[in-house]
């Protein structure tokens, strides 16, 4: 299941399948988040966004670095 996370200060959101980081960034760091079942729109939208920019591998180093 794709977890929908707003990092504050960056305006595209992050998605990640790893439940961990989820949990981290809703429980932790008291950001805004969202589970949404994988064949959603929305998340095939923005996963198909950050594949078009490569966005996923500066997006986790972002990610990482709060």
């Amino acid at each position: 299941m794709p977890y929908i996370i707003y990092v504050p200060g960056v305006p595209q959101p992050y998605i990640t399948n790893d439940p961990r980081i989820y949990i981290d960034c809703l429980k932790l760091l008291k950001w805004e988040c969202e589970s949404r079942p994988f064949h959603d729109a929305f998340c095939k939208e923005l996963r198909a966004d950050e594949d078009e920019q490569s966005l996923a591998d500066r997006r986790r180093d972002q990610l990482e670095a709060f």
